[in-house]
């Protein structure tokens, strides 16, 4: 959510002010919305927040909350009780509040739909034009991926392929995330476990799964940034290709091609999973198994043309139709209708 109101502000469409710097002399009154990420509402923020939203409701003030993943069950391989569960009433109270909630896909809409008065899909968006772009021109092909640890059977899944493909050909593999540091270490760490010891956590039975697909891989791990750099990080990384796997799960069936996007606004062509979240969106799919990423990767590593002409496909299909400019019209209508909704007391 922060990108877009960074988008509005620039373009002056809106003036934003961060909730956290509000005193205790400090009226909301003075506000025409208060834009939340669902997140946001949770047992640390809820002594000083919810009076405040309270005080928003009652001035007439919008309401609209942002959500990007479905909280109200596990993520793949996430301890749901301990990271989620103590939220969820809270979490509740928000939708019900909210005049609106954004949400990035048709699925994850679905999922809030019996939840929120109105749920509306504000599709990712990228700035093409400003982000930064990779070097290229570089000795052997470089492959990368992105993500945290919500996608580790994901990653998982990907594994062999990169295996094989590296017993073909010359290819650098980087993981670009996960974890902040230490990851090699966890890696082996979770190898000497039992499978058993392993599996009494989902986070660290998934995480395991991932570390015994990484044998046989050559990789880099290159910890993972902040939002701020996460662009310019992901433009010095000097990825050729970069790969989304994403099996298909209920919880994964709401993500967003985001990756996609970022991939490409950085200068690396992208072969993703043949999966709700990619299809119409990416022109290079693979179904999940080893031959068919094989299928895809290959003739990219082998040729430069052929990666510059599919980038060149994702790239105008990028800036053609998940660029700002769209999105910013879709965010300036929505900020404006739910004001004047809100102040005349009507529900939107």
């Amino acid at each position: 959510m922060v990108e877009p109101l960074r988008q509005l502000q620039k373009a002056g469409v809106v003036q934003a002010v961060a909730i956290e710097s509000l005193g205790p002399q400090d009226s909301v009154a003075q506000f025409d919305a208060i834009f939340l990420h669902l997140v946001d509402l949770n047992t640390s923020s809820e002594p000083w927040l919810l009076p405040l939203l309270n005080e928003a409701l009652l001035a007439g003030l919008a309401l609209i909350c942002d959500a990007d993943d479905p909280y109200f069950f596990a993520a793949d391989g996430v301890a749901f009780d301990d990271k989620i569960a103590p939220h969820l009433s809270l979490m509740k109270q928000l939708l019900a509040a909210a005049h609106v909630v954004t949400v990035t896909t048709a699925p994850l809409k679905q999922e809030f739909a019996t939840l929120a008065r109105a749920v509306v899909v504000v599709p990712n968006m990228i700035d093409v034009h400003t982000a930064p772009r990779r070097a290229a021109g570089q000795g052997k092909v470089r492959v990368g991926w992105c993500g945290g640890p919500t996608h580790a059977d994901d990653l998982a899944m990907f594994l062999p392929a990169m295996a094989q493909l590296q017993q073909r050909a010359e290819v650098e593999f980087v993981i670009f995330g996960m974890f902040d540091r230490n990851f090699d270490q966890t890696v082996q760490r979770a190898r000497q476990m039992s499978k058993p010891d392993r599996e009494k956590d989902p986070s660290l039975a998934s995480f395991g799964r991932m570390a015994d697909a990484l044998h046989g891989v050559r990789y880099e791990h290159v910890p993972s940034v902040s939002y701020a750099e996460f662009s310019a990080r992901l433009a010095e990384l000097n990825f050729d290709i970069g790969v989304c796997p994403l099996l298909e799960t209920r919880f994964n069936r709401c993500r967003s091609a985001v990756k996609f996007y970022q991939y490409v606004a950085a200068g690396t062509v992208t072969v993703a999973s043949d999966v709700a979240s990619y299809q119409n969106e990416c022109n290079q799919l693979a179904s999940n198994t080893t031959a068919s990423w094989l299928q895809k990767l290959e003739p990219l590593v082998n040729s430069e043309k052929l990666r510059e002409t599919t980038l060149s496909e994702q790239f105008a299909y990028v800036r053609a139709n998940r660029s700002w400019p769209a999105g910013l019209d879709l965010y300036q209508q929505l900020f404006t209708r739910m004001s004047e909704a809100a102040k005349r007391g009507r529900r939107v």
